[in-house]
C-alpha cells in the first residue's frame, strides 16, 4: 500500500521547514552526514551515486510528494547518494527534533513514513538489480516495471502512465538516449507501450516481464 501522500505533505509542512534550491544546486552529497530527511514540495530533483571511475549513476528522479534521504537518516549512516535539483525546487526538511514532535502528536504518521522508507529501500534494491542486466531491452523493460510502484493508481492496474521523457528513462536505466528511444519504439511497435509527448503508457506489463526473463 502506498503512503498517504497528502497526509505526509501536511505533516512535513506543519513540523518541517521549506528550503528553496535553484536548478543545479545540490541538497546533499554522497558520504555527507545525515541530519535530516526531506519531501519534495515542487520541482524535480535527481538522486545519484558516483562510481569509483567518476560516472554518475541515476537512482531516482524525485517529484512532488516524494520522501528522500530517509534511509540514511533512520539508519544513522552517511548519505548513500547525492541529490541535485533538476529545476528550481522547494523541499520540506525534517530534522530529529521536528520528527520527534511529529511522531509524538501523530502516531499514524510514523507508519506512513515507515511505508515510504520501505518503498525507497525496495526501489534502491531494484536499481541495483538492474545493473546486473546486460541487454538494452531488458534494462528498459526493467525500468518501466520499476516505475509501476510510483505511478500505478491501484496495485492491480494492468496499465499505467509514466510522465517521463526518453532522456529521463535513459538516465534511470543507465543508458544513452539514442539506444533508449530505439528500444522504446520497438516496445511501442509490439504493442507493449504507447508513446506520447513527455509520457509513456505501459499497456502490456506481462510482455515487459517476459522480456526480462527471456533476455
Amino acid at each position: 500500500m502506498r503512503p498517504n501522500v497528502s497526509q505526509l505533505s501536511l505533516a512535513f509542512e506543519e513540523y518541517g521547514k521549506v528550503l528553496f534550491y535553484k536548478k543545479g544546486q545540490s541538497v546533499y552529497f554522497q558520504e555527507d552526514d545525515a541530519h535530516a530527511f526531506y519531501m519534495v514540495k515542487s520541482g524535480t530533483l535527481r538522486s545519484f551515486v558516483t562510481a569509483s571511475d567518476g560516472r554518475e549513476i541515476t537512482l531516482e528522479l524525485l517529484r512532488p510528494g516524494k520522501v528522500f534521504g530517509s534511509v540514511s537518516f533512520f539508519m544513522d549512516i552517511r548519505r548513500i547518494a547525492s541529490v541535485v535539483a533538476l529545476s528550481n525546487a522547494e523541499v520540506v526538511v525534517l530534522n530529529r527534533e521536528s520528527i520527534q514532535h511529529c511522531f509524538g502528536e501523530h502516531y499514524d504518521l510514523a507508519v506512513e513514513i515507515i511505508q515510504a522508507l520501505g518503498m525507497t529501500t525496495r526501489f534502491l534494491v531494484s536499481q541495483v538489480e538492474s545493473l546486473t542486466i546486460i541487454s538494452a531491452k531488458q534494462r528498459i523493460a526493467h525500468t518501466l516495471l520499476q516505475l509501476a510502484t510510483e505511478f500505478k493508481v491501484h496495485p492491480t492496474d494492468i496499465s499505467y502512465l509514466i510522465p517521463y521523457t526518453h532522456q529521463q528513462i535513459a538516465e534511470l536505466a543507465g543508458m544513452n538516449r539514442v539506444t533508449t528511444t530505439k528500444e522504446l519504439n520497438r516496445f511501442a511497435e509490439s504493442g507493449w507501450i504507447h508513446l506520447a509527448y513527455r509520457r509513456i503508457i505501459v499497456e502490456d506489463e506481462d510482455a515487459l516481464r517476459r522480456c526480462i526473463s527471456r533476455g
